[in-house]
């Protein structure tokens, strides 16, 4: 069956084409008109059951040569990805084996000049053009400089600081930008990334506007935030692999070099994480998409962030880490009990980060009128290991920690949709601030009050400890 024709077609051909495909090296570089011609497949799949999703799921951590946009997820939500036209049989007859109707597109010939205005305002006029623009899809390079630049003219009665947590494999700078209010002391705060995995580009200019927004504190609920909490901003985790996306569009991983001679470069840095690494939802095939590396943390971008994720540790009272695209707002756990698929595992303080998603996520669909899931990214997502989310929670102890998948139908959307994303995220970042804190208050008001106040020697010592003997070589007073 023919995928229908203008939408669902030219939707997919936008991914194709915009990527030059994932598969196959190229020197990195604007290469000029894209080659669609008959080379991929596109499969759209809708399952029905619990047991097609399974299926689903399956063939995609075992099979590196399809390419899955959108991942199998719920039985409500139909599943894209592409497979090379010399799998297209094969592909065919382990979907009709399984029961699963789908939709299928090769001849995408006849949109290449719908398409070929999309491909050079998205990607030859940045991978060009070095000038920034928070309303538009900038490159590393404009990136950094308007990191350093936004830095420089810092007002007066707050701290800006531009530090780097570490280098990439490529020897990138990973940038994280600190704003603190003057001559408060120490306080609590809240991080922020995105970028973590290369093609989600809506992350990073979601990221940069929240930043701008937090510097510049042009309402009232922006200075409130910024004067009752520190913030730290890291708009690309993945520098080498988000620089590689302007030869690449879709490529996910960072850009570790092929090992043992083999050909398939990068690791999905949030399966590389040292938490419950490589038990389920990730591929051990290097040429996978969902590749989890040789070992826990074996890539030096997810050692620099959970080495600043320990340093900053119980100082910290949210993590927020952005990805798109789907719409959800989800907390740990991603996995599940004895590794065995089935049942989800959940934090004992489940219904705290409930309450908070709810919150957070009920301002994001009040904003425009959307819809958007909440829960453990287990339940509502699928199983998966070595994420960030888990690391913070159960390693660094940060409380609140959450992964948001931003707005938008693919990871190739329109510059327009960079100010509404800003503006609901924000909405929702409000209500999580808003909700933790008359949480903790509550939770003060029923502390015995001869509790209230105790100092803690454990968990001072152990602070101590770990501020001495766990700190980075970028170093930051909290």
């Amino acid at each position: 069956m023919m995928l229908g024709r203008p939408e669902g077609l030219v939707l997919a051909v936008l991914y194709l084409g915009c990527s030059i495909l994932v598969w196959g090296e190229q020197d990195a570089g604007y290469r000029g008109k894209p080659d669609y011609k008959g080379r991929y497949t596109i499969f759209e799949v809708q399952p029905k059951s619990n047991h097609d999703v399974d299926f689903l799921q399956k063939l995609m951590l075992s099979q590196a040569e399809l390419d899955f946009w959108v991942e199998p997820r719920r039985t409500e939500d139909a599943v894209t990805f592409t497979a090379p036209v010399e799998l297209r049989t094969e592909v065919r007859q382990k979907l009709e084996a399984a029961n699963l109707a789908y939709k299928e597109e090769d001849d995408i010939r006849d949109v290449e000049e719908e398409l070929q205005p999309v491909f050079e305002s998205q990607v030859r006029r940045n991978f060009q053009d070095t000038t920034f623009n928070l309303d538009r899809f900038n490159n590393l390079e404009a990136i950094n400089a308007y990191l350093r630049d936004l830095s420089s003219r810092c007002p007066s009665d707050i701290n800006c600081r531009l530090y780097s947590i570490g280098k990439s494999f490529e020897g990138r700078d990973i940038f994280v930008f600190k704003i603190s209010k003057r001559k408060t002391g120490r306080r609590k705060g809240f991080w922020i990334d995105a970028t973590i995995h290369a093609r989600e580009w809506l992350t990073t200019a979601t990221s940069l506007k929240i930043l701008t927004h937090l510097v510049n504190r042009t309402d009232p609920t922006a200075k409130r935030l910024v004067d009752s909490y520190n913030w730290f901003v890291a708009p690309v985790l993945n520098p080498d692999g988000y620089a590689f996306t302007f030869s690449k569009r879709l490529w996910r991983k960072n850009r570790h070099a092929a090992e043992d001679g083999g050909n398939c470069v990068g690791v999905d840095l949030n399966r590389n994480f040292d938490f419950r690494w490589g038990t389920e939802g990730v591929s051990h095939n290097a040429c996978s998409t969902t590749y989890c590396g040789s070992q826990g943390a074996s890539e030096p971008e997810v050692v620099a962030i959970q080495r600043e994720a320990r340093r900053l540790g119980r100082s910290l009272i949210g993590w927020v880490t952005l990805h798109s695209y789907g719409r959800m707002w989800v907390f740990p756990y991603g996995g599940t009990l004895n590794h065995d698929g089935k049942t989800c595992l959940r934090t004992d303080d489940y219904d705290d980060l409930m309450e908070v998603a709810e919150a957070a996520a009920n301002a994001v669909e009040r904003t425009y009128d959307t819809y958007w899931v909440r829960g453990t990214t287990c339940e509502v997502v699928y199983a998966n290991s070595g994420s960030s989310l888990g690391y913070v929670k159960d390693v660094a102890g940060v409380k609140y920690s959450y992964g948001l998948e931003l707005r938008g139908d693919g990871f190739i959307v329109d510059a327009s949709e960079i100010q509404p994303s800003f503006v609901e995220v924000w909405n929702g970042l409000v209500a999580m601030c808003d909700t933790i804190d008359y949480q903790q208050q509550q939770q003060r008001n029923r502390a015995p009050p001869r509790a209230r106040g105790r100092l803690d020697r454990g968990a001072i010592i152990a602070s101590l400890l770990l501020r001495l003997f766990g700190r980075g070589k970028d170093t930051d007073e909290e």
